[in-house]
């Protein structure tokens, strides 16, 4: 099942790495729960 997932804006980037993955799979999770951490060269989120 395909989920939509909506990132914050983080500036203008077109690429930015994920650094740690804060669910497994099978895990519940509601709306507007972290997911992942982002990082670009200028923030975490």
């Amino acid at each position: 099942m395909a989920t939509e997932i909506s990132v914050p804006d983080i500036g203008d980037f077109e690429s930015v790495e994920i650094i740690e993955i804060l669910v497994k799979p099978g895990d519940t999770i509601n709306k507007n729960d972290p997911i992942v951490t982002l990082e670009s060269d200028k923030s975490s989120v």
